[in-house]
């Protein structure tokens, strides 16, 4: 017996200036979802003719499925970190995972939707990580080597982005 839910999507010309979308485009979306919403499998059918296709998401761990795709070909530093709190009605996920490279990649997500620019959120996330990272550092006392030798080279201008 099959269960769930189906969801076709036929443009109004009425609507739409154009009535024919690219499925790379549409692809695109739905695979972001599939990573966004963990253990729900989506399946994606162009029927256009001539353009047939057929292609299906399942990743059942979510972001931290996400976060290890987009490290597959780079050496991790350490296990994905997954973080899942409510507070409130307020539901946040996070999972990040640092490799050898020296290039950010960041995807932001609010309410299943691509924040590309970031935004406030995103500045808060960092401020919040740099603070944990510069609160961890001088409880092991690694900072301390670290923040002199920083303050010699640099005329005493530090912040957590000069942790390596």
């Amino acid at each position: 017996m099959e269960a769930g839910t189906t969801i076709t999507f036929m443009p109004d010309k009425e609507i739409f200036s154009t009535t024919d979308f690219e499925f790379d485009t549409i692809k695109k979306l739905i695979r972001e979802r599939a990573y966004l919403v963990p253990n729900l499998f989506f399946h994606l059918y162009d029927a256009r003719e001539g353009k047939e296709a057929e292609i299906n998401f399942y990743f059942e761990g979510g972001i931290t499925s996400l976060i290890s795709k987009l490290n597959e070909n780079k050496p991790a530093l350490h296990k994905v970190i997954y973080i899942d709190k409510m507070e409130g009605d307020v539901d946040v996920s996070m999972a990040l995972q640092y490799n050898d490279g020296y290039v950010e990649n960041v995807e932001s997500y609010v309410n299943v939707i691509n924040t590309i620019n970031g935004g406030t959120h995103m500045t808060g996330f960092r401020m919040a990580l740099t603070r944990a990272i510069m609160i961890t550092a001088k409880k092991s006392a690694v900072l301390k080597k670290t923040k002199r030798h920083y303050r010699r080279r640099h005329q005493g201008r530090f912040n957590g982005g000069h942790l390596y």
